[in-house]
């Protein structure tokens, strides 16, 4: 985590002209900011970014005692810990600070540890819980020019979320997982269709017309009967979280992707809940997919941290 306390000192000028972006297309019709090379950001992104900003301060300056967010995903690390079940954070960074240059191209040159994820993984690490930084992995694709998030929708793309089983796969292996007694097999299919681009309608409508259409590409995981993939009711690892079932319609969920890889099915919740509504529910309600997982992989878009109800 190299250059993280110079952070702050070098995103000034960006979060200020972020600010002021964003201030002036608050009088502009339309809830988006059309910046460079036809990426749409949304109006409340650049509110975002700097609210984050203060997250993360905040949380290094006081302690996560007062930050809502912090105090419920430790408290949960505790409470799994006790049961003998390891959890891992996995905070997925978001599109505005992967792409704050798309926004302001001067943040292009800004150090690699830009990232306020950089921080707020440090963070949780700091404070005993298991994180793992994708912000690394993400800014290699995206040099790449691999679709880490499009241009014209704000969505996570399922390409994305298979970088990231990828990237998890690791941890998991290290920890002595119990099989399942029937063995399972997957394939993986690539499947191209033309991206709906949701982003679109937030624009005015004299700018939807400047934007090129986009390709989205589902990674399609299914079984040995060649059925969409389907989670396990009970398995030694449990995926929480909003990106656990995203795609999951298409087979092509970040659960499908590990199951892809790790060669047995995981297990998600039944229950349909906000990012910050799991980790209550995983303590109070102990559900019967907590039973047989030996591992929790909590996924979620790290703005979901500055939002109410943790």
């Amino acid at each position: 985590y190299g250059g993280v306390e110079a952070w702050s000192r070098d995103l000034n000028d960006l979060y200020k002209t972020l600010g002021r972006i964003h201030r002036e297309a608050e009088d502009k019709p339309g809830s988006a900011v059309l910046g460079y090379d036809q990426y749409i950001f949304q109006k409340v992104d650049l509110q975002y970014a700097r609210t984050v900003r203060d997250f993360v301060r905040a949380t290094t300056d006081t302690g996560p005692g007062y930050q809502p967010a912090y105090r419920a995903l430790l408290k949960l690390d505790r409470v799994l810990a006790d049961r003998g079940i390891e959890m891992i954070l996995v905070p997925l960074p978001d599109r505005i600070h992967l792409y704050a240059d798309k926004m302001y191209q001067k943040a292009a040159d800004l150090p690699p540890s830009y990232v306020p994820h950089t921080r707020l993984v440090a963070s949780f690490l700091e404070h005993g819980a298991n994180a793992l930084d994708l912000a690394p992995l993400l800014r290699d694709r995206r040099s790449q020019n691999a679709p880490v998030y499009w241009r014209a929708d704000f969505g996570v793309p399922s390409y994305t979320l298979g970088e990231v089983a990828g990237y998890v796969i690791p941890l998991l292996e290290a920890i002595d997982l119990p099989r399942p007694e029937t063995e399972s097999s997957f394939t993986l299919t690539l499947k191209d269709m033309p991206l709906h681009q949701g982003a679109l309608s937030a624009l005015p409508p004299a700018q939807q017309t400047l934007i090129d259409p986009e390709t989205r590409t589902l990674l399609q995981v299914r079984d040995q009967n060649d059925n969409l993939f389907v989670p396990a009711p009970l398995s030694a690892v449990l995926v929480v979280g909003s990106m656990a079932r995203k795609h999951e319609e298409s087979g092509a969920s970040l659960a499908a992707q590990l199951s892809y890889r790790l060669g047995f099915p995981v297990s998600v919740l039944n229950a349909a809940l906000e990012d910050q509504e799991v980790p209550k529910y995983l303590i109070e309600a102990n559900p019967p997919e907590l039973e047989s997982a030996r591992v929790v992989l909590f996924c979620f878009p790290e703005y979901t941290l500055v939002r109410a109800g943790w």
